[in-house]
């Protein structure tokens, strides 16, 4: 369906003031584009909660890298809430999209509280994600420096170091010296020479940018993908509320949408038939 400017003005007006008299074509036509357009929405949110969810999912089953080791400790929960989400929010919207396209007054209705319902999740997960945010930086350099610690005695914790220094031409979390600090000495990861061998930092041969700026900046923006998609499915999830509310409004205004409509007609062609 597309609206019109006379439609959408019918629609705008009808929403405060349902006069008694017989509905005109005008509203019937206004109610019909109504629900064309809770169905394309639908449709949208539909292909956002699947990307969310792909993204949530994705970031749970990464691989073993330091990015993902911390994640998965502090990430994880928000990244589960958010698949849950994006699951609830995938079956709402076949109850919308049946709602709409039947004009079922009572499927919309019961569209509308789970909108409520997701729209308040969406804010939970989003509230929880600018929370962690907020923290991340001196929560992961702390956390990287108790990892530095382990290097020699975890052989998990040696192969993500050695990778992410080696990748992202960086040493230790503050710099090198935070190798000599914990005496564990500056492994071959920080100048990208061969394995089983060490820098010994002679003639600045080592990295000198810091791996923990880059760590943190790498888990701020996976945390921010999910955070800003449940802000917006929040978001759209009110707008769609509100637009959930105007088309049963007018369809209890022109009395459609439950009554299939060869029968609307039947009453219609009686009610024509002289007496």
């Amino acid at each position: 369906h597309v609206c019109t400017r006379e439609q959408l003005s019918v629609a705008v007006n009808g929403i405060t003031s349902f006069p008694a008299a017989a509905v005109t074509e005008p509203t019937m036509r206004s109610a019909g584009c109504l629900r064309g357009c809770l169905w394309i929405t639908n449709i949208i949110i539909f292909m956002c909660s699947l990307a969310l969810l792909l993204v949530a999912a994705i970031q749970l089953n990464r691989g073993d890298s330091l990015v993902d080791e911390y994640e998965k400790d502090r990430v994880g929960p928000i990244s589960t809430a958010a698949c849950f989400v994006a699951a609830i929010l995938m079956v709402t919207c076949l109850f919308g999209l049946y709602g709409a396209k039947a004009g079922n007054k009572g499927l919309l209705v019961v569209y509308g509280i789970l909108c409520i319902i997701i729209c308040l999740g969406g804010l939970t997960v989003g509230g929880l994600g600018s929370s962690v945010f907020s923290r991340v930086g001196p929560d992961a350099e702390e956390w990287l420096t108790v990892k530095l610690t382990k290097y020699r005695s975890n052989r998990e914790t040696q192969d993500g170091w050695d990778v992410f220094q080696f990748l992202n031409r960086c040493c230790g979390v503050g710099g090198s010296k935070d190798w000599v600090l914990v005496g564990v000495g500056i492994p071959s990861s920080c100048c990208g020479r061969a394995a089983d061998t060490s820098c010994d930092g002679g003639g600045g041969m080592f990295y000198e940018q810091a791996c923990g700026a880059l760590f943190v900046r790498l888990v701020k923006g996976d945390l921010t993908s999910i955070t800003v998609a449940a802000f917006i499915l929040a978001v759209v999830e009110g707008l769609n509320l509100l637009l959930v509310i105007c088309t049963v409004l007018f369809l209890n205004k022109d009395g459609g949408g439950d009554e299939p409509a060869d029968s609307q007609q039947k009453d219609t062609h009686n009610n024509d038939r002289p007496r």
